[in-house]
């Protein structure tokens, strides 16, 4: 009797975590369509909007390894989300900060690295910068 008890109790347990995770799963692919969708919508304003001098779909970003490890910012130097002066700007830092070089790139034939700050927060930490922005750290 006890072992009808005890089977009863998983199955109804198995049967409550699996609604569970279904519901869960479905949630998720609704988000997914949602964010698909507004990505479809903004990739369309941007590419009509004149904004960018050049084809989205033809972005070409040519990364190679940096020469240097560590770095120093200049004074009054921009932080961006992407390898772009028009991109989202995520910082502004007024004073010169040390920073880990990550990567170099090259696009439309300007020089960039990507950083991380010296932050104790995983919170926009990482970033680009114009090489002119930006000097080696012995």
């Amino acid at each position: 009797m006890f072992l009808f008890f005890l089977i009863v109790i998983i199955l109804l347990a198995s049967l409550a975590m699996y609604y569970y995770l279904t519901e869960k799963l479905d949630n998720q692919r609704k988000q997914l369509l949602i964010l698909s969708k507004q990505n479809d919508v903004l990739r369309g304003k941007a590419s009509k909007s004149g904004k960018y001098p050049f084809n989205l779909k033809d972005i070409k970003i040519k990364y190679s390894a940096s020469e240097f490890q560590e770095g120093i910012t200049l004074e009054n130097t921009p932080l961006y989300i992407a390898p772009y002066v028009e991109s989202p700007l995520i910082i502004y830092m007024e004073k010169s900060l040390r920073v880990n070089i990550i990567i170099k790139s090259e696009f439309l034939n300007s020089t960039w690295y990507e950083v991380s700050l010296n932050t104790n927060s995983p919170i926009n930490c990482r970033g680009w910068i114009k090489s002119d922005s930006i000097k080696q750290l012995n």
